[in-house]
């Protein structure tokens, strides 16, 4: 199963990355998406999801929004029914349980990985798509012999014209090397000073293993 920790931790890592939205908007694929960065881009899975202020207006509402110009602040997109804070806890844990699932296929040991590494997995799962491994052969690679050193310096998103995943990598590359062993104060240390860094600093605030490494780390198998 996904650490503890880290399903705890899940939406307070994933909100300052992605935001929180309670209604329905365009990412800057023209995608729909919902709270924290939940694509639903068909009417049916927006409609699917439990907790909306008005359950019979969303598939008109994902219309809307579909038709829009794609890239624009949340706000742009608001004045259709909205997810209750329930309802937004529920889409991200079933969506985490999800990728979980989707990364057990692809690396048969992945809920005995330390914590920090299920977590920067997942975070990559969050942002790129849970079939992430297929498009990410070497550092597949380096998570399936769980070189998570070398994992650390093969987790970076491509960041050309979607800047706002740079905090992400951040986050990402600091626990790859807190799952390879390496001092928490030193992990934190290689995060860039500035905006970026701030987020990426929040984020990673919300996991046990990155306030007090000697609680949880490591949870799974050995680093190499």
């Amino acid at each position: 199963m996904i650490a503890p920790d880290v399903r705890a931790g899940w939406v307070g890592f994933s909100t300052p990355l992605e935001g929180c939205i309670p209604h329905l908007y365009l990412d800057t694929k023209g995608l729909v998406t919902v709270a924290i960065g939940a694509l639903v881009d068909s009417p049916g899975a927006a409609a699917a999801l439990s907790g909306w202020s008005d359950p019979g207006g969303v598939t008109a509402d994902w219309y809307r929004v579909k038709a829009m110009d794609p890239g624009r602040a949340a706000s742009h997109y608001a004045g259709g029914p909205q997810l209750t804070p329930e309802g937004i806890a529920a889409v991200t844990t079933s969506r985490l349980d999800a990728a979980g699932v989707a990364l057990l296929h692809a690396f048969p040991a992945f809920y005995d990985w330390p914590a920090p590494a299920q977590a920067a997995a997942l975070s990559l799962a969050w942002a790129c798509g849970a079939g992430w491994p297929a498009s990410w052969p070497r550092l597949s690679r380096f998570c399936s012999a769980a070189s998570w050193m070398d994992a650390a310096g093969d987790c970076q998103i491509n960041a050309v014209g979607n800047p706002g995943v740079m905090p992400r990598s951040e986050a990402q590359r600091v626990l790859f090397l807190l799952a390879g062993g390496t001092a928490l104060a030193e992990a934190l240390s290689t995060i860039p000073a500035g905006p970026t860094g701030g987020v990426a600093r929040r984020a990673l605030a919300a996991f046990p293993f990155c306030l007090d490494q000697t609680a949880t780390l490591p949870t799974g198998a050995a680093a190499t």
